[in-house]
């Protein structure tokens, strides 16, 4: 069955996480680069700088502050690292901008503890953490999250991890 959760079970955090790592084989989140545009992004702003050239300026501003940070969230967890891949992420409209994706290895022991400094999943967001962990196991997503969105979206998930999760406090409400 699939279903989605919006409350917040920050009160149970660290529950919640055990039980994440214990039934995945990877998690995956983005780092996304605000100020690297996509090539139709960039034309689209071109375009509207030669037809409003006095309200346009060129000032996109790098956060320096922000790649620091995740630099400094990435660094003990490399080993843990299965890949990373760059693209660019879609918004709709032709507007997207670089995402950096990171497939983790989720029983490394690093991973824990990454995953414990935040509070709750809906803290997984820029500016102060990648963005939208996700779990995974056998190469299927089972919880994708959308931390901006306060949501949670938990797929094909067992009658017993049904149970499980509804114990540590998550509300689940199928999508069907």
């Amino acid at each position: 069955m699939n279903y989605e959760c919006t409350k917040n079970i920050a009160e149970k955090y660290k529950d919640f996480i055990d039980f994440a790592l214990s039934v995945s084989d990877s998690i995956a989140f983005h780092i996304v680069h605000y100020d690297v545009l996509s090539p139709e992004m960039l034309k689209m702003r071109e375009d509207y700088q030669k037809s409003h050239p006095e309200e346009s300026s060129d000032n996109i501003v790098v956060n320096h502050e922000y790649y620091e940070k995740m630099a400094k969230i990435i660094k003990p967890i490399e080993e843990a690292i299965i890949s990373k891949e760059n693209a660019f992420s879609y918004l709709g409209y032709g507007y997207g901008y670089l995402c950096e994706t990171y497939i983790i290895d989720a029983q490394h022991p690093s991973v824990r503890k990454l995953l414990l400094t935040a509070d709750s999943m809906f803290d997984w967001k820029y500016p102060d953490f990648p963005e939208d962990v996700s779990f995974f196991r056998q190469g299927k997503c089972w919880l994708r999250n959308v931390a901006h969105e306060n949501m949670m979206f938990f797929e094909n998930i067992t009658n017993y991890e049904f149970e499980l999760l509804c114990k540590i406090g998550v509300e689940l409400y199928s999508d069907e």
